[in-house]
């Protein structure tokens, strides 16, 4: 019987990052909700380090597994990338771009109460129409899906 390589979730990630645009995070979703709150942070890590080295393929994927991944605590720590930006940390418009695109999509944020006071904070300091399309969602949330 053969094994299946075994993956961490950083390399997982790392890998699939280079092929973000033309694959799913499926691979890498199964091993976040296989270790749970250990691995989320994990994730999170990697998201805030990818950012600081200006790695915005690896950020934006990042984003995209937290959102899809219907995990505890993976709104909050989306939701802690927005407030971050707000408070002057560098964000570039990419990964908030990919974040208010996948939250679009899931009532978790639709509804959070939290991440949409922050979002709304961002009204004024990012213009930007994926911000704009969230926030209108976020007010008729049976229209967005």
């Amino acid at each position: 019987m053969t094994k299946e390589p075994v993956f961490d979730l950083v390399e997982c990630i790392k890998f699939y990052s280079e092929l973000y645009h033309e694959t799913e995070a499926a691979p890498c979703t199964d091993l976040l909700h296989r270790h749970g709150a250990r691995d989320v942070t994990t994730a999170a890590k990697l998201l805030r380090e990818s950012i600081d080295k200006g790695d915005f393929l690896t950020a934006c994927f990042c984003v995209d597994l937290l959102a899809k991944a219907n995990m505890p605590g993976c709104t909050e720590v989306l939701t802690k990338v927005v407030a971050d930006a707000i408070a002057g940390g560098v964000l570039p418009d990419e990964v908030l771009e990919e974040l208010f695109d996948d939250a679009i999509e899931n009532d978790r944020f639709l509804r959070d109460p939290r991440f949409l006071s922050i979002a709304r904070n961002l009204i004024g300091l990012w213009n930007n129409t994926h911000l704009d399309h969230f926030i209108l969602a976020a007010a008729n949330p049976t229209d967005a899906q």
